[in-house]
Parts: C-alpha cells; sequence; structure tokens
C-alpha cells in the first residue's frame, strides 16, 4: 500500500476549517467579521502577537430598543428578546499573559462572591445587620469587574452575515485588518 489510509481522520479540505479571516474591516468603534470568523493570532485584548490559544466566542445581540418593552412587563420583554435576537459566533486569539489575566479576575470575582454570602452569614448568626451593607457592596463588585475586565468582546450588532465587534482598541483593530490582509 502506498498510502497509508486512517479511516478515522478528518477530511482535509477547506470546507473543514472554521471560517475565514478574511472579509475583515473597521466601521467606526466596531471590527465588523463575518460570521463564523477566525480572527488573526493576534490578541484581541493586548494587541500582542505570540503564545496564546483560539477562544471561540457564542455572541447574543438584542436590539437597544427590545429594553423599553419591561415597562410593559418582564415577560412582554423576554418574549420579545427571544424573538429578535441575533446569534453568531467568532474565534478570537487571545494571548497567554491576558489569559492567565483573566483566570485571576475571574477568580478575584468568586471570591468577592463567596465574601459577600459570608457576611450575610454573619449577619444571620450575629443577629446583627451591620455586615449586609459590606455584603451588598461585594455583591454589586463582581458585576462591575465582569463588565469593565472580564467581558473579552461584545457584538455591536449582528446581522445575517456578519458581526460588529465592540470593546477592541483601534491599534488592536487596526492590525487585524492588516494581519488578514
Amino acid at each position: 500500500m502506498a498510502e497509508d489510509l486512517n479511516p478515522y481522520q478528518a477530511p482535509a479540505s477547506e470546507a473543514a476549517s472554521t471560517g475565514t479571516s478574511y472579509g475583515l474591516s473597521i466601521e467606526g468603534p466596531a471590527l465588523v467579521v463575518p460570521k463564523d470568523a477566525r480572527l488573526p493570532e493576534i490578541c484581541v485584548i493586548s494587541g500582542r502577537r505570540g503564545p496564546g490559544l483560539y477562544r471561540t466566542l457564542k455572541l447574543t445581540y438584542v436590539p437597544p430598543w427590545v429594553y423599553v418593552t419591561i415597562l410593559a412587563s418582564l415577560l412582554v420583554m423576554i418574549i420579545v428578546m427571544l424573538i429578535v435576537q441575533k446569534r453568531g459566533t467568532v474565534t478570537v486569539w487571545i494571548s497567554d499573559v491576558e489569559r492567565i489575566r483573566r483566570r485571576n479576575a475571574i477568580l478575584l470575582n468568586w471570591l468577592l462572591f463567596f465574601g459577600a454570602l459570608a457576611l450575610f452569614v454573619l449577619a444571620g448568626v450575629l443577629e446583627n445587620g451591620w455586615p449586609v451593607v459590606p455584603g451588598i457592596a461585594l455583591l454589586v463588585t463582581p458585576l462591575v469587574i465582569y463588565y469593565v475586565r472580564l467581558r473579552i468582546v461584545y457584538p455591536g450588532r449582528i446581522d445575517q452575515n456578519r458581526i460588529w465587534l465592540r470593546g477592541i482598541r483601534p491599534e488592536v483593530m487596526t492590525a487585524m485588518v492588516e494581519a488578514a490582509g
């Protein structure tokens, strides 16, 4: 046999790849990418090249006007959100340095959350309300850390073919568009 055949090997074709890095453009504060795109090996957080890994993000976009429907009721807003939401995936490169920083921030968030729970339990055990105030602050702090530090990218808009990625620094977007050719 001239060639060893592996019946369990995935087919080697362009269709087997997970998206493309072509078709990137910048529109205002957003990097416009095709759905299911695989971005170049440039960290979306820091702009560094080098060791890292790809991470596939599942993004969901809901138009801002939908949040006004909460005035009718929460159930109406949820139903409208489920009807009009758009979804897409994108694969981004995260450098090892940023991945470690992100992991540490996630650990800090969990510690703050469990510290808040401990303060609530302490308030119940002591039958005193003073630990509740710092407990509430410790519950709000992880939410702020998430939106400021932990969110990698977020969709500014999603249509049938493209995703407008927000939260990427302008110089990183420029480097990605240049690397994609």
